[in-house]
């Protein structure tokens, strides 16, 4: 059971980008053509207040993923390989295999994803004017979705390798 658990988890850690668009243009296609519940959508302004908003965040959230990912390939360019059991700590094991690789993709690709994001929503900004309310409300909803998809999946990759750093320091 959990083989086929980590074959989807290591599926969507590889395609994380192409996956979250297919479930942004799914989700907003159902919507559209079969609405699961009415929604009030504020005001225009609100909609562009959001959208300011999206693209501090991902402007931001970017350049913390981008100083994590510098700060483990730091500690990658400063630790030898080693061997598992000559590992004193999980950080350690974790940059001696394969799993380093894993770790900057993840990183990688959520600095990719929210950069295109935040360039992407300043576009959208710029003719935020020309734009419907309810296609802005969409637009916003996408990103706030994306935005959170991929903090979540570099939380998860960050949480594992502290609970690996827990089960080390019980042995």
């Amino acid at each position: 059971m959990n083989n086929w658990k980590n074959n989807i988890l290591d599926f969507y850690y590889d395609n994380a980008i192409f996956v979250d668009v297919f479930i942004i243009t799914s989700a907003c296609f159902l919507s559209f053509y079969s609405p699961l519940f009415i929604l009030v959508i504020n005001k225009k302004e609100s909609q562009i207040d959001l959208l300011s908003n999206l693209i501090g965040t991902n402007v931001s959230l970017a350049g913390f993923m981008l100083a994590a990912l510098t700060i483990i390939v730091t500690f990658k360019a400063n630790i030898n390989v080693k061997r598992i059991e000559d590992s004193k700590h999980a950080l350690e094991l974790i940059l001696s295999t394969s799993h380093y690789k894993k770790i900057v993709n993840v990183f990688r690709t959520a600095i990719l994803e929210l950069s295109i994001l935040f360039l992407l929503l300043l576009s959208i900004w710029v003719f935020a004017d020309e734009i419907s309310v309810s296609t802005l409300f969409t637009i916003n909803c996408s990103a706030i979705f994306t935005t959170s998809i991929a903090i979540l999946r570099s939380l998860y990759i960050l949480f594992k390798i502290l609970s690996l750093e827990n089960s080390k320091a019980k042995e």
